[in-house]
């Protein structure tokens, strides 16, 4: 639950201004673009803390992202996700 933070580190957490969470699928364990994977994205919804769920989104074009992420506070696009993906920015 709340993947893996303490209730310490929840409480530490709002104390931060968190502003926006880069999310990215992890290929080798969805193992094939074609596979949608809606249920595992919205299992990893669910376990973001409370806390932080009035942040912005940043994510890819995945499909599974539109269908969890409140379209307010969800920013698309490769240039946004450069961090959690390793990559240089464009």
């Amino acid at each position: 639950d709340d993947l893996g933070l303490s209730s310490q580190q929840i409480s530490e957490i709002k104390k931060l201004q968190v502003f926006g969470i880069q999310v990215d699928e992890l290929w080798s364990f969805v193992q094939n673009k074609k596979r949608k994977r809606k249920k595992a994205a919205q299992k990893f919804w669910n376990k973001i803390p409370q806390a932080l769920r009035s942040c912005n989104f940043e994510t890819d074009h995945w499909e599974a992202y539109h269908s969890i992420i409140p379209p307010d506070q969800h920013k698309v696009g490769k240039a946004l996700t450069f961090y959690i993906e390793g990559l240089q920015p464009e």
